[in-house]
């Protein structure tokens, strides 16, 4: 395949990153200005669990002022001075800046007075803000409870390099919390030291209900409608789609035979005026968007992957353009379709995972096409708990950008193993019976796919493309 060596190389590129990362000099004083990609909260501290001081629009300027440790979150003021404060840093558009080269400060806004330690025979303190329970000790895993601040919490353990407490409430609430939050006066080398990973159940059956309740179809929103008349203005075509994703999109299965003609729709009959809506080239050479080879879709390919220049191919692509952002330049497509989350999951947090993603969409929407997201297929046998917490961040980035999201991962549930071959990884297939809809849709991952995505643009074509 075109990138058949990409987790070997990703695993250089990643330590070739951290190496020179360490011996970049840092930002020279004033910052650097950039965009606000989303509205943002502005909080007092480098983390979602500290208190929200303000927040700014989507497409104000900031300055960085500095980063923390692992630079997911900086510090930033308003150019008017007016607001200050620590952001996320996903949601700014650094373009060829890196936060790496960013100075590294600590810094809470606001602090107030020291925390009350209450008298007792463990270690106890009362939180400084907003106190987030983690599933285990690093901020990648699932939420368990957020609590509010001077909650006064017992702490048990710290983990190895002591950044997260394992701590209790004396209502039974339990979880791993962000050390500097708890702020405890009590010496860290004195705790047992954990790395104990809390039961998440109770968490992972509300995602399942949300899963569960969330269509399997889309539901055109007005952000879509939006972003499509403003793809129009700027040239996107409107039977014409991009595929981006994994090896699940990139497959020959996927969507390829329905270009190619090979295909039974048999009560699904109404899908033929769709297929022949985008019957069209998208690209010289290329009959149309079912079998076109897209730039943005790779067997190895993670949400992080489709927007490094590395990854582009350079018969196609332009120099230091990412794949994604060669696909859309290429084809001028009015929509894409966006599956992510397999290849993350063995390789990225929720948290990196989410930010990554994001990336993704705003990108897509910057140039004027509707990002359409889907859910990615599951079962129990393989990295599930974390898998439906990547699901949810999906339901999530759909919502706060009020788009389209389609739940694969419903459709293919009730198929065998989840819609999986035994691998519990790719999707399952028998033969060559990719694109037969009188019932192996019901048996078989890669089928179920082929028809939610058909019915996908089924719907787009109807309801917004016009």
């Amino acid at each position: 395949m075109r990138r058949s060596r990409f987790f070997q190389v990703l695993g250089v590129a990643v330590l070739i990153s951290m190496i020179g990362a360490a011996a970049l000099p840092l930002l020279a004083q004033g910052g650097i200005t950039l965009e606000v990609i989303s509205n943002l909260n502005v909080r007092s501290g480098p983390g979602a669990e500290f208190m929200t001081l303000t927040t700014v629009p989507r497409g104000v300027n900031v300055v960085v002022e500095g980063r923390n440790r692992y630079g997911d979150w900086v510090l930033v003021h308003s150019e008017d001075g007016a607001a200050r404060g620590w952001v996320a840093s996903r949601y700014l558009i650094w373009g060829s800046n890196d936060v790496a080269l960013v100075a590294e400060v600590e810094e809470i806004i606001g602090s107030g007075s020291a925390p009350v330690v209450v008298d007792s025979q463990v270690p106890a303190a009362q939180s400084r803000n907003a106190l987030q329970l983690f599933q285990g000790p690093n901020s990648n895993y699932p939420v368990l409870a957020s609590l509010p601040r001077r909650t006064a919490v017992n702490i048990e353990a710290r983990n190895g390099d002591g950044l997260y407490l394992l701590v209790n409430t004396n209502d039974g609430q339990r979880g791993w919390a962000i050390t500097s939050v708890v702020n405890p006066d009590v010496d860290l080398s004195s705790l047992p030291v954990s790395e104990e990973v809390i039961s998440g159940a109770a968490i992972f059956d509300e995602i399942l209900a949300r899963l569960d309740a969330t269509p399997i179809l889309p539901t055109i929103t007005n952000r879509a409608r939006a972003i499509y008349r403003t793809g129009r203005s700027m040239g996107m075509r409107p039977n014409v789609f991009s595929k981006v994703g994994d090896c699940h999109t990139e497959h020959l299965a996927f969507l390829v035979p329905i270009g190619a003609g090979e295909y039974t729709l048999g009560d699904y009959g109404g899908l033929q005026s769709t297929i022949d809506f985008f019957s069209v080239s998208p690209r010289d050479g290329v009959t149309n968007s079912f079998v076109n080879e897209s730039m943005a879709a790779a067997s190895a390919f993670s949400a992080a992957a489709v927007l490094d220049t590395v990854w582009a191919d350079p018969a196609h692509c332009l120099a230091n353009e990412a794949p994604l952002l060669c696909d859309l330049r290429i084809l001028r497509p009015s929509v894409a379709l966006i599956m992510f989350g397999s290849v993350d999951a063995q390789i990225y947090g929720v948290n990196d995972y989410g930010y990554y993603l994001r990336r993704v969409v705003q990108e897509t929407i910057r140039r004027g096409v509707v990002p359409v997201l889907f859910t990615f297929p599951s079962n129990p046998n393989y990295n599930w708990e974390k898998s439906l917490a990547m699901n949810a961040v999906v339901l999530d980035i759909a919502e706060e950008e009020d788009l389209p999201v389609v739940n694969l991962w419903k459709a293919l549930r009730p198929l065998p193993n989840g819609g999986l071959q035994d691998d519990n990884f790719h999707l399952s297939f028998s033969g060559d019976r990719w694109m037969n809809f009188t019932g192996d849709q019901n048996s078989w991952g890669m089928v179920q796919y082929n028809l939610i995505a058909l019915q996908t643009l089924q719907v787009l074509q109807q309801n917004l493309l016009r």
